[in-house]
């Protein structure tokens, strides 16, 4: 029996790789961008971290229009920070609790 996704309609999902892209895009710069301030002893700030963002979208694409697959992304990951799919993920996970933590506060 082969499986007609097109027949979902409305609940029709994209592949776990194809959702899981966009929390592996952050994740990675999240973590590139903490080695990158570590590594050059400095505390970045939000133009710092688009600059980054901007390199990345060059490089991989946006979280929203890839350029490479989240396969690709994550041995990327692994390659130079050693990070795998479930890694990135969570980082991205606690990084955004952080940031709506930081929202809460002002």
């Amino acid at each position: 029996m082969t499986i007609d996704l097109n027949l979902m309609g409305e609940y029709k999902i994209g592949t776990y790789s194809e959702r899981a892209f966009k929390s592996c895009w952050h994740g990675l710069g999240e973590v590139w961008g903490n080695f990158v301030q570590t590594r050059n002893q400095e505390q970045w700030n939000g133009e710092r971290w688009n600059e980054l963002k901007t390199v990345m979208t060059a490089n991989f694409g946006s979280p929203t229009e890839p350029k490479v697959s989240t396969e690709q992304l994550v041995e990327f990951a692994m390659k130079y920070f050693g990070k795998s799919l479930d890694d990135l993920i969570e980082i991205n996970r606690e990084s955004f609790k952080k940031r709506e933590a930081l929202k809460a506060k002002v």
